[in-house]
């Protein structure tokens, strides 16, 4: 377990430690746009100066405008960038809480399936729909019969029940094998002894 908490605290670290590096570029982001906007400032009131005392200098204006516009779209991409920035942040941030919030929740999973365990109680197990139609191939399950499984404490007499049901003693041939401890390792199928009764029978595992 030492190790399990050991890789997803270096997940934690990880996740903190792209927001702490997203934050120092989200401020370097904001003072360059600040920066570029006291020099976009500045850029104006020497334009609009140069256009009172130069006003025939026609080409200097158009260089300066261009030079204004070239700041501002200066600008406008370090405000952009800090916006992306300020974005990576409240992603790293989410990322980081997922991350300690899943490993909690592992945590305590982890620590119920082992309370579960030491109190004798089997975990409850949900298969997925590809895991049940893989079981029916496997237990060749068919729409036309009827499907019984019989499930039980361990050496409770489950094999007997389904022999009898199916017609046999659990000596006979082709009978479900029995006994005073559980015989039982897996699940299996049993079909009617009949083959005009249309019943299949499953012996479980005991619990």
């Amino acid at each position: 377990m030492g190790n399990w908490w050991s890789k997803h605290e270096e997940r934690i670290r990880a996740a903190e430690e792209n927001v702490r590096q997203a934050q120092t570029d989200a401020q370097e982001a904001n003072k360059t746009a600040q920066e570029l906007n006291k020099r976009t400032a500045t850029m104006m009131g020497e334009m609009q100066a140069r256009e009172e005392e130069f006003n025939a200098q026609s080409q200097q204006i158009k260089e300066s405008q261009e030079a204004i516009k070239q700041l501002e779209a200066t600008s406008k991409n370090a405000a952009e960038k800090a916006d992306r920035a300020l974005q990576k942040v409240e992603e790293a941030e989410k990322a980081a809480r997922e991350a300690k919030e899943e490993a909690e929740r592992e945590a305590s999973s982890r620590i119920e399936v082992e309370r579960c365990w030491k109190a004798g109680i089997q975990p409850e197990i949900f298969l997925t729909d590809e895991e049940i139609q893989e079981m029916k191939k496997r237990m060749q399950y068919n729409d036309s019969l009827f499907h019984f499984a019989v499930a039980g404490i361990s050496g409770g007499g489950k094999s007997s029940i389904i022999n009898a049901f199916r017609g046999l003693k659990n000596k006979s041939p082709g009978a479900a094998p029995s006994g005073i401890t559980e015989t039982t390792l897996e699940i299996t199928r049993y079909p009617s002894a009949d083959p005009e009764l249309p019943f299949v029978w499953y012996d479980v595992p005991g619990a």
